[in-house]
């Protein structure tokens, strides 16, 4: 599952679970094999984002057989190296930093009711501080505009695309609503902060990429007829997005003489 592009464009960093437990690597776009960045023997490690200023990932972890556990936020070397804890809390629903010169980083933490907290996270010092609170939206998703000026929440709603953008500045905020569109299931920001990646389920499960400006005009890039998951991350030159295309196999056997 990619979550970040390497500082150069070159690499996507993805985590999976090809190895029994959740991984994070990176990955030339003209390479075949991956390279390991950060692995736990007894824990899941996931959801790798870039520190603002491209030298470290951070990522979140929890213990592979023992749940609930403590969330543990960590830091590694984007060129290779031990990890190191940055945080530790009973939960993260997500993190995301923002480019230089910003330094920025946010994370989200849900309760039992399906409201949102998000909080702001000084990665020099690891300072947090509550930044909104998102109570009439359900499992709301969120992400943060590369420049560190944006928040933009969305909750899933099968009748109309409503994007909320808080400013990071003064926590004003208003609603974006997507022209046409309705069923948002993701939301990433492209690398220049003017636009945002969304994807939408139509009700014939028909599920559409859009590009969507900040006036809610949508441009559709992708479309699948399949119903799987989709979202893109962008690399922050603008020239690539990296998309998550599940696919399987179904077979029927038939047994005889058992």
């Amino acid at each position: 599952m990619p979550s970040s592009w390497t500082p150069d464009n070159h690499s996507v960093i993805f985590f999976s679970h090809r190895n029994g437990r959740g991984e994070v690597f990176k990955q030339g776009i003209d390479e075949t094999t991956p390279e390991l960045l950060a692995s736990d023997p007894a824990r899941h490690s996931f959801g790798a984002r870039l520190s603002p200023d491209g030298s470290e990932i951070f990522y979140i972890s929890h213990l592979v057989n023992e749940w609930p556990s403590p969330f543990r936020l960590m830091r590694a070397p984007i060129a290779g190296g031990p990890s190191r804890l940055l945080l530790e809390r009973p939960g993260f629903d997500d993190l995301y930093c923002s480019h230089m010169p910003a330094t920025l980083c946010i994370f989200g933490q849900g309760d039992d009711a399906g409201h949102e907290t998000i909080f702001t996270l000084d990665p020099a010092t690891a300072r947090t501080r509550e930044f909104v609170r998102i109570t009439d939206l359900q499992y709301p998703d969120w992400a943060l505009a590369p420049d560190g000026s944006l928040l933009a929440v969305f909750a899933p709603d099968p009748h109309v695309g409503r994007i909320r953008l808080f400013s990071m500045k003064n926590g004003s905020a208003r609603d974006l609503i997507v022209k046409g569109w309705s069923g948002l299931m993701s939301l990433d920001w492209a690398g220049d902060s003017r636009s945002l990646f969304a994807a939408a389920m139509q009700p014939d499960g028909t599920i559409f990429l859009l590009n969507v400006d900040l006036r809610g005009n949508a441009h559709p890039l992708l479309e699948q007829k399949n119903g799987q998951i989709c979202w893109a991350i962008p690399s922050s030159n603008g020239k690539h997005l990296a998309s998550m295309l599940m696919n399987g196999e179904s077979n029927a056997w038939m047994l005889e003489n058992f």
